[in-house]
């Protein structure tokens, strides 16, 4: 799915600098890490703004066993956490409707 967001720009900058490939594809492809790594940081501040844990401290009963744990929050002890997700893809479109318009 995400190889599609590369051929468009690769086509575009390679027809705008034939000579210069290599650059541009590093370009694009760092743009896109880069962007990653930013927009990350913004999902997981408008969503866990208190950095609650993912697994609890206290898993004593084995509520939590490796083999059944799938790494997302449990939203009945954390519903605040829960309740900003949806949010988010509002929040994430309007920066990438920006940025595209920009």
């Amino acid at each position: 799915g995400v190889g599609l967001g590369y051929v468009p720009p690769l086509v575009c900058g390679y027809s705008w600098l034939p000579n210069y490939k290599g650059i541009v594809s590093g370009v694009i492809v760092a743009g896109f890490g880069g962007g990653a790594v930013i927009f990350d940081q913004v999902a997981t501040s408008f969503v866990n703004p208190g950095n609650v844990e993912v697994r609890p401290e206290d898993d004593d009963k084995g509520k939590y066993d490796d083999d059944l744990w799938n790494g997302y929050i449990d939203c009945s002890a954390h519903p605040h956490v829960c309740h900003r997700v949806p949010p988010m893809y509002i929040v994430l479109g309007v920066c990438y409707a920006a940025l595209t318009l920009v």
